[in-house]
C-alpha cells in the first residue's frame, strides 16, 4: 500500500465501519485477547468517567440510538455553558491496560454509568 491508498475516502469508510461494529466491542474484543495473549490477569480494575467540553455548533442530534448525544451535563470544568460528552474507561489494575471503553451522552452521570443495573459494561472475559 502507499500514502496515497490512506485519503479521506478510506478514513471515512474505515470509520463507517468501526461504528456500525461497535466501537466499544470491539474495543473490548481487542483487550481481552491482548489480555490472553500476553498472559496478563486482571481480577481487580480502576474505573473512571472523564467528560469532554466541546465548544462550537453541532448538528440535529442523530435518530440512531448507538449515537453519542453531546449535550449540557455537569461539567466537572466548572464550564456549564459548554456542551459535552462523557468517556467510561476501565483499566486493569496491575497492568493499567484499558480493558473496556465507552463513549456516553454528555449528560451521563458516574453512578448510572457504573451501577450493576448497566450490564454492558462488563464483558465474559472480565476475570482472566
Amino acid at each position: 500500500m502507499t500514502a496515497e491508498d490512506f485519503n479521506d475516502d478510506s478514513l471515512g469508510r474505515a470509520l463507517d465501519t468501526l461504528y456500525e461494529s461497535g466501537v466499544t466491542e470491539v474495543f473490548a474484543g481487542i483487550a481481552s485477547h491482548s489480555l490472553d495473549v500476553y498472559g496478563i490477569e486482571h481480577k481487580f480494575v480502576h474505573l473512571d468517567n472523564t467528560s469532554f467540553s466541546l465548544e462550537g455548533e453541532y448538528a440535529k442530534p442523530s435518530e440512531d440510538p448507538k449515537a453519542v448525544r453531546i449535550t449540557h451535563g455537569y461539567s466537572r470544568d466548572h464550564r456549564p455553558d459548554l456542551k459535552q460528552v462523557v468517556v467510561s474507561l476501565i483499566c486493569s489494575y496491575q497492568s493499567s491496560i484499558p480493558v473496556w471503553f465507552q463513549a456516553l451522552d454528555g449528560n451521563r452521570v458516574d453512578k448510572e454509568s457504573f451501577s450493576q443495573d448497566n450490564p454492558e459494561l462488563y464483558f465474559s472475559d472480565a476475570g482472566k
